[in-house]
């Protein structure tokens, strides 16, 4: 079973996605807004880290992830949930080494995105 933050300003999507993690034997924290995720992680140690990109402020995610990073490094993996590609036709890539050095995420998953799928790469970002 792994700790899970799961941070997201929309709360029947992180209704939706805890319901289905915590099926999965995951225990997991909601947090809606970055404020209330560096609280959690200050409070608890956490195996895994879910980010919405577009928060209150388009780049929210971009800004919580650089945050955790420079607290915890790189220990933690951080998985980015976003509607902002398929929204607005932006390119994040990973794979470049561009990407890389800005981005401080270690997956982009698009949303919406079934439960399975999430679960799915919840496993393999933990084996990693």
């Amino acid at each position: 079973m792994a700790r899970i933050l799961m941070v997201d300003d929309d709360a029947d999507f992180i209704e939706i996605q805890q319901m289905a993690l915590e099926g999965a034997g995951h225990d997991v924290t909601p947090a809606y807004n970055p404020s209330e995720a560096m609280e959690a992680i200050e409070e608890a140690t956490f195996d895994l880290i879910i980010l919405d990109l577009m928060m209150e402020k388009s780049d929210d995610g971009f800004r919580l992830a650089h945050e955790i990073r420079s607290q915890l490094g790189k220990s933690v993996p951080i998985m980015m949930l976003t509607g902002v590609r398929r929204e607005h036709d932006l390119g994040f890539d990973l794979d470049s080494p561009a990407g890389r050095k800005w981005i401080e995420a270690d997956v982009f998953l698009e949303k919406p995105i079934p439960p399975e799928r999430l679960i799915e790469e919840v496993r393999r970002q933990l084996q990693d």
